[in-house]
């Protein structure tokens, strides 16, 4: 079995509306890019009584290009989390 090793991997900061999320897109070597949006969900309401609770969630995404793999994890975004936002580059690993 060949082994699969990153090659790099960009991190991308989400500023939406409801808070800032994360976006990874990473080169691998066996020729895949891998892609993921870590967001959280929020659930209860505290005027109902109930406590709030927080969890953090990664989608994932692969493709043959980096381009494929970033436009999937932007696409989700604008279909599950709706609202303004905008995503900036910040570092490269």
């Amino acid at each position: 079995m060949k082994k699969n090793y990153i090659n790099w991997t960009k991190v991308y900061i989400l500023d939406h509306q409801n808070g800032l999320f994360k976006v990874y897109v990473s080169s691998h070597t066996n020729g895949y890019y891998f892609g993921g949006v870590l967001h959280y969900v929020r659930s209860g309401n505290w005027s109902e009584g109930s406590e709030i609770k927080v969890d953090m969630k990664l989608e994932q995404f692969m493709n043959h290009s980096e381009e494929g793999v970033y436009q999937q994890c932007t696409e989700w975004v604008t279909k599950n989390l709706p609202g303004k936002w905008t995503i900036k580059l910040v570092e490269t690993i």
